[in-house]
């Protein structure tokens, strides 16, 4: 009969430990919250323009570069750079946005930018590069410079070439 009784009560327990129990299926709550913060529109002016200065181009195809640093050189070929008549300079760029915010730089690639004028003669502007950038400071200022280089052909006709290329800064 004690085993009985034992066994009954084993029985008896399993029963209930395999009941399911019904358990809250739902739930919510009232006070989630929601933000946004709107910040400072990024942005660019174009303070100095890009300039290469005075070209005497020989019989040579020639590179020169206008570095972002505002140093001009001719790193291929043998033209002859002056300085009596135009200067050259990097160009400058003045960035306003939100106060200590960092930002990304997007320059034009190789083959996209030339430098014409009523000749039909263009000239490839390529490896344009970019000194100065620290990311806005605490009242939402910065400023760099670009560089890049152009190639003139040998014999290249005289004349004024210009152009436009595009430089845009993004928020990261």
């Amino acid at each position: 009969m004690k085993k009985f009784a034992i066994l009954f009560a084993g029985l008896f327990l399993m029963t209930f430990a395999f009941q399911s129990v019904n358990a809250q299926n739902t739930a919510s709550v009232t006070d989630a919250s929601a933000a946004a913060n709107i910040i400072e529109e990024i942005s660019l002016t174009n303070t100095t323009p890009l300039n290469f200065g005075d070209i005497v181009a020989n019989n040579q195809e020639s590179d020169i570069k206008v570095a972002s640093t505002g140093n001009r050189s001719l790193e291929i070929g043998n033209a002859t750079l002056l300085t009596q008549f135009t200067s050259h300079s990097a160009a400058a760029f003045a960035v306003t946005g939100q106060n200590n915010s960092t930002y990304l730089i997007t320059l034009p690639a190789n083959g996209v930018v030339s430098l014409s004028n009523t000749n039909g003669n263009d000239i490839p502007v390529k490896d344009f590069e970019t000194t100065g950038y620290s990311g806005l400071d605490g009242t939402g200022n910065d400023s760099f410079n670009v560089g890049a280089t152009i190639t003139i052909a040998a014999s290249q006709p005289a004349g004024l070439y210009t152009g436009e290329y595009e430089v845009t800064v993004t928020y990261e």
